[in-house]
């Protein structure tokens, strides 16, 4: 009884707790505002992604649906590429897109987007630049020495002669010093008489400024007219940009294509029946520059292809000329010093002050124009020129340039050239005329009154040349030269030549020449070569003039470069009937390059030539064959090591481990490799190739750091005994060096010495584990592969 008095006494308490706790409840939502009403009218606003054209953008765009209409707000026409006409339509704020027909748009519940599609031509016009190098490749800053020579010697029954070229450079980097002369002896062998004398080229320093495209000169130097104008040799200052540095840019006028693609679509580019190129575009119109094209006027075919594989094709004429420069691009030249004359005959010849420099714009991609200046004390020249596209039809340039001159007497003159060029895959055309006034003068006429030297001042100057080829492996030339000077007869040249292919063999070719001057003779000329291997060669040469016929006869063998013989053998009969021998052979080393041989009618002249490059790069000299270019020192130090340069193989390393590879092209990225089978076990390297850019008339060093090493293969257990997983990375923390466990816990290193090499292996996200291994363990190639625990 007590029990159930107790247990009602709770359900009371409790439920009078409740009921006061609903009470305060219902009170205080009493004392809540009322709900507010949606107003009428009211129009939900949504931000949903867009789909342009099939292609998803980024942002998102808010928007209002209004009887399946939709409403976006004209802050955001110029997403969708909207015309302003469609702006100005009405002052409301909000644009219908439905109600323009030139448009769909829908709404996607299930990508919560707006899908809307504009005409292409709407859309911003994409420009796709090829051939653009995506991953840039620095310059080699090597230091060093290089020393080019080319001894002679020959002797006769009158005469012995010798010399000896010599020229340095001492590249630093960005640059380089050149200095160069020949040394000459002649002695005859009969009057007791010798010569000896020594005359000096060229002295300089250039300093190259990679990141803009322009060079510095001082010393001797030739101030470059470019193809406006004369150059003429100075001794002083020079700065100019020409972009040699960087000759895998495009910096002459190029082909471009425009198109429109309805959907996101794949371009490809043919150019007889080969692909040369395939570009994704999006829907809209599109501008495809620097197509890979040949010289002169073609055609390429394109193909648009969507993603449903709906395919376009279209045939387009293009001209490319090396004569025009890109659009926006600048070439100048400034050069400022005294002229030099008598160069390879005095050493140093200077005199008359002077400056010469041009400077050429590409204004568009089918005009460029020229401004270029010559002065001196009693010179001033100046003139203009353009150079421009006739549409498909070959490019025409119009240059003029006036002049004073009161060197000697007081002379105003003036210069004017035209000239046209046209070529295709079998045509080339090019026709030049330039007329001078009597008083036109330059610097290149500029200081030889003072000499007495008579010059013949030219009235006119036409050149004509022609090339076809209607099919393959015959071509018809024809070349025009006249000359109408002011106070002599005029003189003309004219050739035609002939070049076809014989029955005998597709190698076989055999050309016909005869050419005309002024009327007064005509020479004939047939040519006739035969193959008669793969190195071997025959050639057969007769000659017709008025003063009677020659005959050539010449077999060759072999070929020409590093660790090859080359051997040449002629025989000749004159128009006097006198027979003329003629014997060579041409040895390539590692070290040098070997002449020798004779010449000569009834008295023979014997001959011997030598000629390589001494380099001195990281505290090393080197003999290798003659390079007077860019050139690239291989160094592994180990010899009969294969080395390659662009995939082409150059040469096998000498005894002391060196290989040179001369011709490189300055400013192009070169890719030096050498050949990692042929490698001993006992050698390894962190790595087998490289890629490197070298200074116009520089050096640089590949080193490949190829080190002894003993080759380790081992298996990696884990704490119980199981292979660790195939894919961990082994870390050679002695080398900073990396590798990877294959399959049944295999591992391959290089260990450089004798000492203990700690490895940690990562197996897992978090997991790793050590081991040491020592090369006592590897007793011999021959035994077991010796097994690790790694903890």
């Amino acid at each position: 009884m007590n029990k159930n008095k107790k247990l009602f006494s709770a359900c009371l308490a409790v439920s009078l707790s409740l009921l006061s706790k609903t009470l305060a409840a219902k009170e205080y939502i009493n004392t809540l505002p009322p709900p507010e009403t949606i107003p009428s009218g009211y129009i939900p606003e949504y931000r949903a992604t867009l789909y342009l054209n099939g292609i998803k953008l980024q942002n998102r765009i808010p928007l209002k649906i209004i009887n399946s209409d939709i409403f976006i707000n004209k802050a955001f026409a110029s997403t969708l590429y909207l015309p302003k006409i469609f702006l100005a339509q009405d002052n409301q704020d909000d644009i219908n897109l439905s109600k323009i027909n030139q448009i769909s748009a829908s709404y996607s519940t299930e990508k919560h987007a707006l899908v809307i599609n504009v005409p292409p031509d709407w859309l911003p016009e994409q420009k796709i630049e090829l051939n653009q190098n995506s991953s840039p490749v620095n310059y080699s800053r090597t230091c060093g020495l290089a020393i080019d020579y080319d001894a002679y010697v020959s002797r006769n029954r009158v005469l012995d002669t010798g010399s000896l070229y010599l020229g340095a450079r001492l590249f630093t980097g960005s640059g380089y010093l050149f200095s160069s002369g020949v040394a000459n002896h002649y002695a005859l062998r009969n009057a007791y008489y010798n010569d000896n004398s020594w005359t000096r080229y060229l002295s300089y320093y250039r300093q190259y400024f990679a990141d803009n495209n322009t060079q510095l000169i001082l010393g001797d130097l030739i101030a470059s007219g470019s193809t406006w104008d004369s150059s003429v040799r100075m001794g002083g200052i020079s700065f100019q940009k020409d972009f040699q540095l960087t000759p895998d840019k495009n910096i002459y006028q190029s082909p471009s294509i425009r198109g429109t693609a309805k959907a996101p679509s794949i371009v490809d580019i043919f150019m007889d029946n080969r692909k040369i190129s395939s570009e994704p575009v999006s829907s809209g119109p599109y501008q495809i520059n620097n197509i890979p094209f040949i010289n002169g006027a073609g055609q390429v075919t394109v193909v648009t292809t969507d993603r449903l594989g709906n395919k376009t094709n279209q045939t387009i004429p293009l001209y490319k000329s090396t004569t025009l420069l890109a659009a926006g691009l600048t070439q100048f030249s400034a050069n400022l010093g005294y002229l030099r004359y008598d160069y390879g005959y005095r050493d140093s010849y200077y005199r008359n002050p002077a400056f010469s420099g041009f400077l050429t714009h590409g204004v568009t991609q089918s005009l460029t124009d020229a401004f270029f200046m010559q002065s001196a004390q009693h010179l001033q020249m100046a003139g203009a020129g353009i150079r421009f596209l006739a549409a498909q039809y070959g490019v025409i340039s119009l240059t003029g340039a006036v002049s004073s001159d009161n060197e000697a007497s007081r002379q105003n003159g003036a210069k004017g050239d035209i000239s046209y060029t046209y070529a295709t895959r079998r045509l080339n055309l090019s026709y030049d005329h330039t007329s001078y006034s009597r008083g036109y003068a330059d610097l290149s006429d500029y200081g030889y009154n003072s000499c007495n030297i008579n010059r013949n001042s030219l009235q006119s100057v036409d050149q004509l040349w022609l090339s076809y080829q209607p099919v393959s492996n015959y071509t018809l030339g024809f070349g025009y030269f006249f000359i109408r000077p002011y106070h002599h007869s005029n003189w003309s040249m004219q050739n035609v030549s002939l070049a076809v292919p014989t029955p005998l063999s597709g190698q076989l070719s055999l050309s016909l020449s005869a050419y005309n001057a002024s009327g007064h003779d005509v020479m004939t000329m047939l040519d006739w070569s035969l193959p008669l291997s793969d190195s071997a060669q025959a050639r057969f040469t007769n000659t017709h003039a008025h003063s009677g016929s020659r005959n050539d006869v010449q077999l060759s063998w072999g070929g020409y470069g590093p660790q090859q013989t080359h051997a040449d053998i002629a025989l000749s009969r004159d128009e006097n009937a006198q027979n003329y021998q003629r014997m060579a052979i041409y040895h390539g080393t590692q070290y040098a390059n070997l002449n020798g041989g004779v010449y000569g009618y009834h008295d023979k002249t014997w001959w011997l030539q030598g000629s390589g490059t001494a380099t001195w790069i990281d505290h090393a000299v080197q003999f290798n064959p003659q390079s007077q270019g860019a050139f690239v020192l291989v160094k592994t130090g180990v010899p009969g090591v294969p080395y390659y340069y662009g995939g082409s193989l150059k040469g096998y390393t000498n005894s002391r481990g060196y290989g040179f590879i001369n011709g490189i092209q300055p400013g192009m990225p070169a890719e030096i490799a050498i050949d990692p089978t042929r490698l001993a076990a006992q050698y390894h390297s962190d790595r087998y190739r490289s890629k490197i850019r070298v200074y116009p008339q520089s050096g640089a060093e590949v080193n490949f750091s190829v080190r002894t090493s003993f080759p380790a293969q081992f298996r990696l257990l884990d704490n119980h005994f199981q292979p660790l997983p195939a894919g961990s990375v082994i870390k050679d923390e002695q080398n900073s060096s990396n590798a990877f466990v294959g399959y049944n816990g295999i591992g391959f290193l290089y260990l450089t010495d004798d000492k203990p090499t700690l490895l940690t292996v990562y197996r897992k996200a978090g997991e790793q584990c050590k081991v040491i291994i020592a090369r006592k363990d590897f007793t011999s190639a021959n035994v077991a592969q010796p097994t690790y625990i790694c903890r």
